[in-house]
């Protein structure tokens, strides 16, 4: 997901079964672009699929190797090519990371809609049973799982009441309503060249 730090709003996401990829995250930005305007700026976290070439236009190694010599702007990567300002989150430090909070919602509100299919969220809250029902086919599909999911986000978590600090009760489209000061937006099909994935230069040689 991707999420507004200001309203808590979601603004993009991307559901999938998989590890983890860049390729994910790369498409719940595009959605949130889409949806809501090119950020000015965003926090990202220190894994690799989020601290990749494809975003930042440099790898991990060469951002450390940079370290006391100054930001030098980059010309790869799609936040460069978008003019979107990157920071890395605090290391082992689950207040920095937004998100880590709503995954907590997000475990207790949805998640448990599908009781059959429930695993809870570590092995000790495992529900009794919960196998057999999933080998007996009660799991719902992944089509069921999407559009329970975008329903749940846009109607229950963007539109509900928010209890955080700063939110005063309101709603996380309230609150980013009332804060968007200006809205960057692109053509889709000049979104389509700037968000595609980008690869490291590499160097050709006789082999």
């Amino acid at each position: 997901v991707w999420q507004d730090n200001a309203s808590r709003k979601i603004v993009g996401y991307d559901l999938y079964v998989g590890d983890p990829q860049t390729d994910n995250i790369i498409l719940a930005f595009r959605r949130a672009v889409i949806a809501q305007g090119v950020p000015e700026s965003v926090y990202v976290d220190n894994g690799k699929d989020y601290d990749s070439f494809a975003l930042h236009g440099r790898t991990k190694k060469q951002r450390r190797a940079r370290r006391g010599q100054g930001e030098r702007p980059f010309i790869y990567g799609i936040f460069a090519s978008m003019g979107v300002k990157a920071h890395n989150v605090q290391k082992y430090h689950g207040q920095s990371k937004l998100s880590e909070r709503y995954f907590g919602t997000m475990e207790g509100q949805f998640c448990r809609m599908f009781p059959d299919a429930y695993c809870g969220n570590r092995p000790d809250t495992r529900p009794e049973g919960v196998q057999k029902r999933l080998d007996a086919g009660k799991a719902p599909t992944l089509q069921e799982l999407a559009d329970a999911f975008g329903k749940w986000v846009e109607d229950v978590y963007n539109a509900g009441e928010h209890t955080g600090d700063g939110m005063d009760g309101k709603s996380p489209n309230q609150v980013f309503a009332e804060k968007l000061a200006t809205k960057r937006t692109a053509p889709h099909d000049l979104l389509d060249v700037l968000l595609l994935k980008h690869s490291k230069p590499v160097e050709v040689t006789q082999n």
